[in-house]
């Protein structure tokens, strides 16, 4: 039995050894610096947003921000990508964002995360 002790804390030794070695050879110092947006916007011309609402049911709303004006209610997915096909050729720097209302799904908020991937378009998820 002391021997089977004497093995266990050989190894809680070397294992305390090998982490302060570890920790001393590692840098823990950054070596790049990358510029963090601040808040402040570039001057120029604002980015369009568009929140894209949906539910369970898969009920669109797309309404264009900050005035919260529908920019349209598509009755299906394929209108849906109509729709925002159209809001994207207008300006290519356009951002949707997806906002899941009610009892929408993960699986149903993936669908519509893979069509903007298939598209190319810039989308975010509303929180």
């Amino acid at each position: 039995m002391e021997k089977d002790r004497s093995d266990l804390l050989l190894f809680i030794d070397l294992g305390f050894i090998l982490l302060v070695g570890f920790l001393m050879l590692t840098e823990t110092t950054p070596e790049v610096d990358v510029a963090l947006p601040d808040g402040e916007q570039e001057e120029g011309e604002p980015v369009p947003l568009y929140e894209v609402q949906f539910d369970d049911r898969m009920q669109f709303l797309v309404l264009s921000l900050p005035q919260n004006e529908a920019a349209c209610v598509p009755a299906s997915l394929a209108a849906l990508a109509g729709c925002l096909e159209q809001a994207y050729r207008h300006d290519a720097k356009t951002i949707f964002v997806l906002s899941p209302q009610g009892e929408a799904s993960v699986q149903q908020l993936v669908s519509m995360l893979d069509l903007c991937t298939r598209r190319g378009w810039q989308c975010t998820v509303n929180n």
